[in-house]
């Protein structure tokens, strides 16, 4: 049985599957502003991200957020994709389960918002038979966007963008909380037409105007 005990047995996120979290979150906020608006007020850049072991297939939990650990997301472990990791040693394949799981990202992190607006309401409504028509009701929106959303960061225009945003990310030295940098690789990871990646990822290494 998964209970609240369960999630901690969880670890912490490195520190470029951290990064890169933070940058699709920009972007998901960016590019769906009316679903994305509650992270323009949610903190989610001070919230930590782990994995879960004790989150299976077996189970089917994909993600969790509980008012008793505030700050933090869980969401579930994948064992073989670390594996083949490992294998491969392609830095593109780290962040391929990581995308699958931004809409569940996306849930959690709604649910974190709620609670922040309304914690007594958050907890009430968290009970057996209202929490189905009350808290999972108002995150089925921005979650649906989000699979959309994530569904074309799939395809291959959008992932040679990410390959390149992601070998930036490994080189990147300074502090992922600047929010100008973040949505200057956002604004160039939709809009190709304008620039090479690899321009820009040099524009943005030297912290040029653009």
């Amino acid at each position: 049985m998964f209970t609240i005990f369960s999630l901690f047995k969880s670890y912490a996120f490195d520190e470029q599957e951290h990064k890169i979290t933070l940058l699709l979150l920009h972007a998901f906020r960016r590019h769906c502003p009316r679903e994305g608006a509650f992270l323009y007020t949610l903190p989610f850049e001070q919230f930590k991200f782990k994995w879960c072991y004790r989150m299976t297939s077996n189970n089917g939990i994909m993600g969790a957020f509980n008012p008793a650990f505030r700050k933090t997301i869980f969401l579930q472990h994948n064992k073989n994709g670390y594996v083949e990791i490992i294998a491969s040693k392609n830095p593109t394949i780290k962040y391929t389960w990581l995308m699958q799981l931004m809409p569940v990202m996306i849930h959690e992190l709604t649910h974190a918002f709620q609670f922040q607006q309304a914690p007594i309401q958050y907890v009430v409504c968290s009970l057996p038979g209202l929490r189905q028509i009350t808290l999972e009701k108002d995150v089925k929106t921005p979650e649906k966007a989000a699979k959309d959303f994530f569904d074309y960061l799939t395809d291959d225009i959008s992932a040679i963008a990410l390959r390149s945003v992601v070998k930036f990310m490994q080189n990147m030295e300074h502090d992922f909380k600047y929010k100008k940098t973040a949505d200057k690789i956002c604004y160039y990871m939709f809009h190709p037409e304008l620039i090479s990646f690899s321009d820009i990822i040099e524009m943005i290494k030297k912290d040029t105007e653009i």
